[in-house]
């Protein structure tokens, strides 16, 4: 209710005059509950009626130059979640009034709709969608799997954004790229940023440069949201490394499609590069992750040259690339999906593997060449990654070869 009225509200206001009247009535039955706002200002023709509520809609009048074009439609929006209708009635030159019209009876809504209250309490209807934009700031939800990260100085902009993604999606928000920068190192998780151009203090194109040129946050995907929709604009965008841009007034349909595509794109590439053992690709993406490849080849070699010692850890690593323990860890985590410790003993493993097929080596011999403390342990990791005994599958293999 407060996000109905205030946005209503800050809609009087923005096109109220000085010395003009801005009437707030609300008026409740045992039925329903009538909210007007009513305004003495510029008034709109009918055509501008029509369109009020409309995604990004913004008039002809000056004022409008100072507004985001989404207030109004956030409004319809929460009032068709609570079942209710809004309608706008304008004369240009003598004002404007809205009417909010909600039901008050708990029989118009289902179960599901009601909030959670504590025992012993009355149901209290649900008054809104998500969390209120404080909480939605740094709220984080351990059953989603992605973190966003937007980067927006309009508060109208970055309400919606967290409405409409934060169903799916973990976000965060501030209002700069200094900020921005701040946070993903506070958040090394983060899956996504998306970010606006023209902000104060750092803008996107510089933020969106210094993400892709830090070799800590490179893999992050990058979408950048802007009024600036001139051709040269989206090259400069594409220029600093974002993968995609977007022009503003933007399909919140296709945000969503950049956003999930992008983050599907990221799986796939860690799947790849789980399973791979000289992490070579030559696909579309060579180009954009070639700095991550060189990155896996560097760590791939330090294992395989150091293949058979046993007390190989990530301390030795982290020293023979010159990286922290903790970036190390941060930067294999975020490309592959797994911990050092994992990586070396996947890369032990797909090594045996390869000799399993390949050579007449002894098992025992294997497990001592790839690092392994002892057979059996070599024999539980392999069974756990290929579904059988390094032993079956040799003979697996072995019969395999025989068949004609």
């Amino acid at each position: 209710m407060t996000k109905i009225i205030n946005n209503l509200l800050s809609n009087a206001f923005k096109f109220t005059e000085p010395g003009g009247k801005i009437t707030l009535t609300a008026d409740i039955t045992s039925n329903e509950l009538v909210l007007s706002v009513a305004d003495t200002g510029i008034g709109m023709a009918k055509e501008q009626q029509e369109k009020v509520f409309d995604i990004f809609y913004q008039g002809d009048n000056a004022q409008t130059k100072y507004g985001s074009g989404l207030g109004l439609y956030l409004v319809k929006s929460l009032v068709k979640i609570h079942h209710g209708d809004i309608s706008v009635e304008s004369t240009p030159g003598i004002g404007t009034t809205f009417r909010c019209t909600l039901p008050c009876r708990e029989d118009f809504f289902i179960d599901s709709e009601f909030a959670p209250t504590e025992v012993g309490s009355e149901k209290e209807v649900i008054r809104e969608p998500d969390t209120q934009p404080e909480e939605k700031m740094e709220s984080g939800d351990k059953g989603k799997e992605e973190t966003i990260l937007i980067v927006e100085d309009n508060e109208d902009i970055v309400e919606f954004l967290t409405d409409s993604l934060g169903v799916k999606y973990n976000i965060h928000a501030v209002s700069n790229g200094a900020q921005a920068l701040e946070k993903l190192n506070e958040i090394p998780e983060t899956s996504l940023v998306i970010t606006d151009v023209m902000m104060p203090i750092m803008d996107g194109i510089t933020l969106c440069r210094e993400i892709k040129t830090n070799f800590d946050t490179s893999h992050i995907p990058v979408i950048i949201l802007s009024a600036k929709s001139e051709m040269e604009d989206m090259m400069d965008g594409l220029r600093c490394g974002a993968d995609a841009y977007i022009s503003k007034p933007f399909s919140l349909t296709h945000l969503k499609i950049q956003i999930e595509k992008l983050i599907e794109i990221r799986k796939t590439l860690k799947e790849k590069y789980r399973k791979s053992l000289n992490f070579s690709f030559n696909d579309e993406h060579e180009d954009v992750l070639s700095a991550e490849n060189r990155f896996l080849n560097d760590i791939t070699q330090i294992i395989l040259q150091n293949l058979s010692d046993v007390n190989l850890n990530v301390d030795y690593i982290s020293s023979a690339i010159s990286m922290s323990r903790a970036s190390l860890y941060r930067k294999l985590k975020s490309i592959t999906g797994l911990s050092v410790n994992d990586f070396i003993r996947n890369i032990r493993l797909s090594r045996a593997e390869f000799e399993l097929r390949e050579t007449p080596k002894t098992i025992s011999e294997i497990a001592y060449d790839n690092g392994f403390s002892t057979p059996s342990y070599f024999s539980t990791c392999f069974t756990i990654q290929y579904g059988c005994s390094p032993k079956a599958y040799r003979q697996n293999n072995e019969a395999k070869k025989g068949q004609p």
